[in-house]
């Protein structure tokens, strides 16, 4: 239910409010029902993606003159969505001193599509390493991700701002474990490991397929490895792994391309 918000702060002189109907605009926590999109790119995706979860939009003075915020005030007024002009909210709730223009929204699920190809991630922790997936996975035209078990949260803020707003264009799941996962959609799955798996140029992926990804700070377990196919990047022997985020974009170009 959307409610009239409690300010974190008192209002200032110049503090526009009026009229505000949103959830408690207070700096964000997982319990939270509702997010920020912090930015403008983030903020302008969210508006234009899935504006029936926009909430608020909150402008910081000096964004007066930014074209960007220009337009994600016009998009959000013509969704009837509020428009409140607080530079203390915006602080508050960005916690950047570089920030002109926040969204509020309400959090949100969907369901995978069973048709196309899925990017499945065990237990990622680092919120600008998911982001940045994110962001990847829609750049190659995959809108469908699952996470596994213990994971970092998709709509926090630093996720979000991280995706540039591609979070509002994918599709994510959450499963407690990959067996979960599994039986909702079936499929040929690709784990990436560090050895001892078919080298990743002399791969070939089956659709619809699933990329699957373990934690940033160690592999996969045997069992999901051995319910699949397994791949590996090959690199120099100079590292002893490639950053997640990273070893994701040279998977998807790959598969891609196959």
């Amino acid at each position: 239910m959307i409610r009239s918000a409690r300010l974190l702060y008192p209002l200032l002189p110049g503090d526009n409010v009026e009229g505000v109907h949103s959830a408690d605009l207070k700096p964000y926590r997982k319990a939270f029902t509702h997010s920020y999109s912090v930015g403008t790119r983030p903020v302008l995706e969210l508006l234009a993606r899935r504006p029936g979860d926009a909430l608020a939009v909150m402008v910081h003075p000096k964004g007066a003159r930014c074209r960007g915020v220009a337009e994600a005030k016009s998009l959000a007024t013509s969704a009837d969505i509020p428009v409140h002009h607080s530079e203390r909210l915006v602080a508050s709730l960005s916690r950047k001193d570089n920030v002109f223009v926040v969204a509020a929204f309400r959090k949100y699920r969907e369901a995978l599509s069973a048709r196309r190809d899925h990017l499945v991630l065990v237990q990622p922790a680092d919120f600008g390493n998911l982001g940045t997936i994110v962001r990847t996975a829609l750049g190659f035209g995959l809108e469908d991700i699952a996470l596994i078990g213990p994971s970092a949260d998709d709509f926090h803020p630093k996720v979000v701002r991280a995706s540039m707003g591609s979070r509002f264009s994918v599709r994510v799941e959450r499963f407690d474990r990959f067996e979960r996962y599994l039986e909702c959609y079936p499929r040929t799955c690709y784990p990436f490991v560090s050895e001892a798996g078919t080298p990743l140029p002399e791969a070939h992926f089956a659709a619809p397929w699933a990329l699957v990804f373990g934690p940033e700070g160690g592999g996969l377990s045997p069992d999901i490895v051995a319910a699949g196919s397994p791949v590996t990047i090959p690199q120099r022997p100079r590292i002893d792994s490639f950053n997640l985020s990273v070893a994701v974009a040279v998977a998807l170009y790959e598969a891609d391309r196959s």
